[in-house]
């Protein structure tokens, strides 16, 4: 996700900058009574102003304090303790909070002046405030006030922060390299640099390219109200790395300055400056939507983050995806950009119901958003592309609750942009504060989609580098035992499968073979040496927490069972022996399409942890121990460029080149075995072949060195030596695909797309690394 796009508070440069000319929009202005006097208020200023620090506020309208060549407007009388009140907190506590309670009464303005608009001048632009003299303060705009507009006080409190350090310059002068630092930069012209331009020639607004005195002052006011993070988050998105070094260096003559000057810690300035800030008005999620916000990421399947309404839309959604071919929503994401402010992408993901393929489908709304009032209103829903239209009857309970309603958006209560894991916000509606849409706008938490989007847990067995801390030693027991005490079997692979419907339960399920002498050629009968094992977990997963326990095997003994325990529980006994926690790996999110990667953590040791892939186990990592045996025959494989041309030819050449004991042969198939692990590392190819004009047939084998890199994926066949008399013998009619075997380097994966873990019968390709259209698939046990 893109963070904050642009500073935040640039966004209204030219609205929020002091002693400047802005352009503004008329109809924006709210104009006052100025009635004479008010009991009330004056008692009030005279309480938190006038006595305390000797500060008069000027409210009563008096034309002579303000140009005569400019239409003006008074402040609107209950407006003025609100604003005073925050320019109290956000200011004068603020300044005496940093080690000189007296401080404001030390080095105060004299007079605040209230003006209700702003003032128009003839270059059309506009003056939102002015610092007179080191002894007066005005402040335009206040009949603007609103305080649920966090981004309008902060506007405001700017202008008291920017005047207010023209008044301590006036008394103490910031330092003259100052304004060496961009000397050649500062212009005239200043209002004509967009809010970027003017980041990139080392200033935080336009208004601070106009004159030292104003780049400094917009420094500091932009850095205590609009915070650490932010500024910092500006720093990151000026590509010119000389703006930013002259912006350090500006900032660090500010730290000096407050420092040497007034004995004053400037991060403690901005920090408390925040803290006050967000004390006084909520942090609306509408000031950073499209910007550092550019996802709600809605859980349809947890409720508690839905009003009425919106849980029976979600129910319906549910209910009918899941009617339509057994099909399941796993999330819904909802789009904002910075950059189609009209517009509002839907999109949701889908599961079939075999839960190993999924689907995605996007739907436009039409929206207005009016960021100052914090109102949003979508309509006219659109399918982009085939899976929406799919879909779209499905989809309406959403769509129409979503097109129904005006929405506030704004954090749920308790978040913020720093808090940390979670980020929760949404949709509020404007007219009622039960009805509600919040998802996660950060990322989506694997816990919050396990079971759902992702329900298995796949143990890639046979790739001990995901494995860590006491899970290592527990992989390398199961695999042992099993081959020591079971007969020397095998387990292809192991999966986990939490089902959210049957939350109580995981099954675990697996496939396993025997490896022996016996059955490494085993033409007729495969099912001989494989079988399939599911035994179930009880399970506790608490998703608000994220803990997931798995209690017991509750599985009744069966013969297939009781052959495979000795490694089974080994596995058993640690999942049920400690709590976990799941989560993305780096760089996988839910958005992630290939080689996402997922961990369960013990919840009491962040070094005991097994890594896993959410997609099916790659085939490199199971080849050679739990898969091994290509059957390379007629209606359980194909051939492909290269590798079909060698075939042809060694089935031609058997005929023609091979007469022993006066009879011609014929090639039947071919078996191959890749065999890679501690007990043996080789490739085996076993010929079948026939005695033309006879029924009787026979065997031959041909062995290979093999190098097998699992993590590149490479196999590279080398050597081919016959094993017996026999393929001496037929050596003739073998070499074209004997020759194709070791002079070509292959990779392997699964031959299409998975639908099922429960099958006897997989197939899995051998592909030449360097040209894919030639390789050959073939059903493999």
């Amino acid at each position: 996700m893109n963070r904050i796009i642009s500073f935040i508070i640039i966004v209204f440069t030219l609205l929020s900058l002091s002693c400047k000319k802005e352009i503004v929009d008329d109809s924006k202005l709210r104009f006052g009574t100025g009635q004479p006097g008010n009991a009330e208020i004056d008692a009030w200023l005279q309480e938190h102003y006038l006595k305390p620090y000797n500060i008069e506020v000027l409210y009563r309208w008096d034309a002579s304090e303000l140009s005569t060549t400019n239409t003006l407007v008074p402040p609107e009388e209950k407006h003025v303790i609100p604003v005073m009140d925050i320019i109290q907190k956000s200011w004068i506590d603020v300044y005496n909070a940093m080690g000189d309670p007296e401080f404001i009464k030390k080095h105060s303005p004299k007079q605040y002046l209230l003006v209700g608009s702003a003032e128009y001048n003839s270059s059309g632009g506009l003056t939102t405030g002015f610092a007179e003299g080191g002894t007066k303060i005005a402040i335009f705009r206040i009949n603007w006030f609103n305080i649920e507009n966090r981004s309008l006080i902060k506007r405001m409190l700017k202008t008291v922060h920017h005047e207010y350090l023209h008044i301590l310059n006036q008394k103490k002068n910031y330092q003259p390299e100052f304004e060496l630092i961009s000397a050649q930069e500062y212009t005239s012209t200043f209002a004509q640099l967009s809010a970027q331009q003017a980041n990139d020639l080392g200033f935080v607004s336009s208004y601070a390219a106009s004159a030292p005195g104003e780049d400094i002052a917009e420094m500091v006011s932009i850095m205590v109200t609009e915070g650490r993070q932010a500024y910092e988050q500006m720093l990151a998105n000026i590509s010119n790395p000389t703006a930013v070094s002259k912006l350090r260096a500006k900032e660090a003559l500010i730290v000096d300055y407050y420092k040497t000057y007034w004995n004053i810690d400037f991060d403690k300035l901005i920090e408390k400056t925040q803290e006050s800030i967000n004390g006084i008005t909520p942090l609306n999620l509408h000031d950073y939507i499209g910007e550092q916000y550019q996802y709600i990421n809605l859980d349809i399947h947890d409720e508690s983050l839905w009003g009425p309404m919106g849980i029976q839309a979600i129910r319906q959604v549910r209910e009918r995806i899941k009617t339509k071919d057994g099909r399941q929503f796993d999330y819904i994401r909802l789009y904002f950009s910075s950059n189609k402010v009209d517009k509002t992408d839907v999109m949701i993901r889908f599961t079939a119901k075999n839960q190993l393929s999924s689907a995605t489908a996007t739907y436009y709304l039409k929206t207005s958003f009016n960021k100052e009032t914090n109102r949003i209103r979508f309509s006219n829903p659109t399918e982009s592309g085939s899976n929406a239209t799919l879909v779209r009857n499905e989809m309406d309970p959403l769509l129409t609750y979503l097109t129904s309603q005006e929405f506030k958006l704004n954090f749920k209560e308790g978040q913020e942009p720093n808090t940390q894991g979670e980020l929760i916000g949404g949709l509020l509606s404007a007219t009622n504060p039960d009805e509600y849409a919040y998802g996660m706008l950060n990322d989506i938490k694997m816990h919050r989609v396990f079971g759902h989007a992702y329900p298995y847990i796949n143990l890639s067995i046979y790739n001990e580098g995901l494995w860590s801390g006491k899970a290592l030693a527990v992989v390398k027991d199961l695999k042992s035992k099993l081959y020591a005490d079971a007969g020397q079997r095998k387990f292809s692979f192991i999966r986990l499968n939490f089902n959210p419907e049957t939350p109580n339960s995981t099954a675990l399920f697996t496939r396993f073979l025997l490896y022996n002498e016996l059955n490494k050629y085993n033409f007729t009968t495969p099912n001989s040496y494989r079988a399939l094992q599911t035994i179930n977990l009880e399970t506790e997963f608490d998703r608000t927490n994220n803990i997931l326990t798995f209690k017991q095997v509750t599985t009744a003994p069966n013969s297939v069972y009781d052959i495979i325990k000795p490694g089974l529980n080994q596995l058993t006994d640690y999942l049920t022996s400690r709590k976990f926690r799941i989560s993305f790996n780096e760089g996988s999110t839910v958005y992630t399409k290939e080689n996402s990667m997922a961990r369960l953590t013990n919840i009491e040791d962040a070094n005991d942890y097994i890594d896993y892939p959410i997609e099916p186990i790659p085939m490199q990592y199971m080849l050679g121990e739990g898969f091994y045996k290509f059957q390379l025959k007629d209606g359980e494989s194909e051939f492909f460029g290269a590798a079909k041309t060698a075939l042809e030819r060694s089935k031609a050449d058997f005929e023609t080149k091979i007469t022993w004991e006066g009879k011609g042969r014929s090639l039947d198939h071919y078996v191959l075995n890749i065999i890679d692990n501690p007990q043996a590392k080789r490739a085996e190819l076993f010929i079948r072949f026939t005695h033309i004009g006879s029924v009787s047939s026979a065997t031959a084998q041909v062995n290979f060195t093999l190098d097998f890199d699992k993590t590149k994926n490479t196999i590279k066949l080398s050597n081919p030596v016959a094993v017996g008399s026999t393929a001496t013998n037929i050596w003739p009619g073998l070499e074209p695909f004997l020759n194709y075997l070791s002079t070509t380097t292959f990779k392997t994966e699964f031959t299409g797309k998975i639908t099922t873990y429960n099958t006897d019968k997989y197939k899995a390709s051998l592909i030449n690394v360097n040209n894919a259209s030639d390789y050959f698939s073939a059903t493999i046990y």
